[in-house]
């Protein structure tokens, strides 16, 4: 039995009865929206301009490092895929070998045989990025599941201080002991 190719197994895990206004591919997903992330991610670290400096920077982006997927899962889009590459199991070398686009790694390792070239990855396209964890709302759905005892344990304790609080502004109004 022949095994789908990768992009159609992330498509239909992405878009798993595509709407209307849904991407009807991968390659339209990407276009639309990852292409569109990466281009407003450039413009705002690299502070790119014009279309002409956008197409020189080629930052690289390894989309298995967990520097880059933390940073790029700032947007909607890539925060998705990413989720999806956790679910699958995709290897770095599934991944790196599906993620063929501006400003990835594999269209730097491409320009750079191109034209003969090479350049040193800017280290700070790998610095962390704590705006968003696209693991946040599973993080959320355990906590609670576990609200129970707990919850229970942290309300009894906060009564109990609201009630030694009350005791003592009422002592402290009513005169000395």
């Amino acid at each position: 039995m022949k095994k789908q190719p990768i992009p159609q197994i992330l498509y239909k895990f992405l878009f798993p009865t595509p709407g209307p206004k849904d991407p009807a591919t991968f390659d339209q997903f990407v276009n639309e929206v990852l292409e569109s992330e990466i281009r407003a991610e450039i413009e705002e670290w690299y502070n790119c301009h014009t279309s002409e400096e956008l197409e020189e920077v080629y930052p690289g982006w390894d989309y298995a490092d967990s520097n880059v997927r933390m940073r790029l899962s700032r947007y909607k889009g890539h925060g998705r895929l990413f989720k999806a590459f956790d679910k699958l199991g995709l290897s770095a070398h599934e991944i790196n070998s599906v993620v063929t686009w501006h400003g990835t790694r594999w269209e730097l390792e491409d320009w750079e045989a191109e034209t003969g070239s090479s350049r040193e990855r800017d280290p700070s396209i790998y610095d962390e990025v704590e705006d968003y964890d696209y693991d946040d709302e599973e993080d959320e759905e355990e906590e609670e599941e576990d609200d129970g005892e707990v919850g229970a344990a942290a309300e009894r304790r906060e009564g109990a201080a609201q009630d030694s609080v009350t005791n003592a502004n009422h002592r402290s109004a009513s005169g000395p002991p």
